[in-house]
Formats: structure tokens, C-alpha cells, sequence
């Protein structure tokens, strides 16, 4: 989330300092295909599912945008305990806050683009009734990669269809080691993460341009 922030920090200081050409909102829905997170003693399969969310898509120069985007599925989970064999089924929740840069390569009714993003993505089981609140969600930093087109029916409204992979990321561990050789000591260390599970989005929505 800390990076989340700065990165958003980073975002409003650019867009202020730049000449905003049209700002863009899209409701979106669309179809999310996920898998099976694994784990070392047990494993969560994630149906598949329909999405829903939307995005705010600000240009700053001609075909170079800043988006900020929100997608929500509320699907079906399966964990599975490896020692024991037993399924536990639940009902999950999916977020993803993700921010970003949308590049286009025409000018025309017809744009395709191409997208890169980062964030965060909240999972979260639905309609739980635990007295601790936070049992059974979990926040992760996550990237995104995509590609659609845009198709404008006029200089205010268009529809767009994209698709994108959303990666969430986990640490798998830190290491520290130290050493000594003929030219003296010396230390290392190292930071490794892991992607435990990507959700492939397919969708499409409406656009509502303000141009500037």
C-alpha cells in the first residue's frame, strides 16, 4: 500500500504539471478467469466469475493517459487441506485498486492501447460471520498488464474493450548472508517474491469523455 500511495503521490504532482487533453469515465463489466493459489500445506481454487468496477482515465498529452481503475468479483473458493483432504467451500470477494499509464497508438474513432498498472488487490471471504473482522481477507501489492481498443462514436462517447492479466504478489522470503574470502568480509542479501495466482479480465464498457 506504501507504494501504492507514492506512486499516486507521484501520479496528481505529473498530471498538475501537464496539460490534461480529456478526462475519460468507463463503468465496466466484464468476465474474470482465475485458478488455484498453492500453497506448502494447503490450496485455494477460485472460480471463475463476472466482474464489475470502473476507471477514471485522465490525458495528460495526446494518447499518453493516467488511469486509475476499481474491479470487483464476488465469486466461489474452494481451500483444500493437503494433510487432511478436506474441501472447505466459501463464498469470496475480490478488489483490485490499481493506478497507471495507458498508452494509444491512433487518432481516430478507433484507438487501441495498450495498459501497465500497479496496486494493491483485497481478497476477503463474504457474508462471514467471525467476530474478527479481519480473519479471513488479506491485502496484496499487485501488477496489471492489458490491451483493448477504444471505438468513439462521437468526441463524448465511445465504448472500450479490453482484456489484462492481474498478478498479485507475495513475499516468499528474505535472506541475509555474510562471508569471508582474501579480500576480507562482505554481506548480502536478497528479497524474493511470488505470484501465487493471476486473474485473467475480459471486458467492456462505456465511455463518457470530457475533453478539456
Amino acid at each position: 500500500m506504501k507504494i501504492a500511495s507514492l506512486v499516486l503521490l507521484l501520479t496528481l504532482s505529473y498530471t498538475s504539471n501537464s496539460q490534461i487533453v480529456g478526462v475519460e469515465f468507463s463503468p465496466m463489466f466484464g468476465y474474470t478467469i482465475s485458478g488455484t493459489a498453492n500453497y506448502d500445506f494447503e490450496s485455494y481454487s477460485v472460480k471463475d466469475g463476472p466482474s464489475f468496477g470502473g476507471l477514471i482515465n485522465i490525458e495528460v498529452y495526446e494518447g499518453s493517459n493516467v488511469e486509475f481503475s476499481y474491479t470487483r468479483v464476488n465469486t466461489e473458493a474452494v481451500k483444500l487441506d493437503y494433510f487432511s483432504g478436506y474441501t472447505t467451500p466459501f463464498e469470496l470477494g475480490i478488489e483490485q485498486y490499481h493506478i497507471g499509464v495507458t498508452q494509444e497508438f491512433a487518432d481516430g474513432k478507433i484507438q487501441p492501447f495498450v495498459n501497465v498498472s500497479i496496486g494493491a488487490v483485497h481478497y476477503f471471504e463474504l457474508n462471514r460471520t467471525n467476530i474478527d473482522y479481519n480473519s479471513g481477507e488479506s491485502w496484496n501489492f499487485s501488477t496489471s498488464f492489458g490491451l483493448g481498443t477504444k471505438l468513439y462514436i462521437n468526441d463524448f462517447l465511445g465504448f472500450r474493450l479490453q482484456t489484462s492479466l492481474g498478478m498479485p504478489m507475495e513475499s516468499d522470503g528474505f535472506g541475509l548472508f555474510c562471508g569471508f574470502g582474501t579480500g576480507g568480509a562482505s554481506c548480502g542479501g536478497g528479497w524474493t517474491l511470488r505470484i501465487p495466482i493471476v486473474h485473467w479480465n475480459m471486458g467492456a464498457g462505456l465511455i463518457i469523455r470530457i475533453p478539456q
